[in-house]
């Protein structure tokens, strides 16, 4: 069964369901949101009394709630869409793997934000190893062997990683403090 199959009728729907429905360019492919858009180019709005993105409420009018806990994805890719046909129930690593699998993580859009984020030693083999031990447990006969090498250039880079969260923290902490002597 396809979404189409599950909408509403639109004449099924209250004033407060087609205002929403109402901000939709539905005359292509993609249904557009007309509406206002936040800085990552998705609408939001008030429905049922919860700030929703825009295209979780338009899935929830039209066809039905959004299981607890659960992504609301793109297949066509377009922040601003909310055809439900263009949409699909998901969860945070089927988003991940969606977006490797079309070259769109940030990782592969951004590549030299890549690099200064410590996606070399540490993002790759570092990741992969403490994924390796997170599996494994606290049983560490079962985590997984590495150099000498590997694990200075590892614990290297979280060095790093830890000094510049320290520089960041200290950042919003001095930056909060000018706010509320104002």
């Amino acid at each position: 069964m396809t979404n189409r199959e599950t909408l509403r009728s639109l004449a099924e729907l209250g004033a407060s369901e087609r205002r929403i429905i109402d901000r939709l360019d539905r005359s292509g492919s993609c249904w557009l949101w007309t509406g206002a858009l936040d800085d990552r180019g998705r609408g939001r709005v008030s429905y049922h009394g919860r700030n929703l993105l825009h295209h979780r409420a338009v899935w929830e009018i039209l066809v039905g709630p959004i299981p607890a806990g659960a992504l609301l994805c793109h297949h066509c890719d377009n922040p601003t869409c909310a055809n439900p046909d263009h949409l699909y129930v998901g969860d945070h690593r089927s988003n991940v793997m969606d977006m490797f699998s079309r070259g769109r993580h940030w990782t592969q859009t951004e590549p030299e934000r890549a690099k200064v984020c410590g996606s070399g030693t540490f993002g790759t083999e570092g990741y992969a190893i403490l994924r390796e031990a997170r599996r494994a447990g606290p049983d560490h006969s079962k985590w997984p062997r590495i150099s000498p090498d590997e694990a200075k250039a590892i614990t290297d880079d979280l060095h790093r990683a830890n000094e510049l969260a320290e520089q960041v923290r200290e950042f919003v902490r001095t930056h909060l403090q000018k706010e509320a002597s104002k």
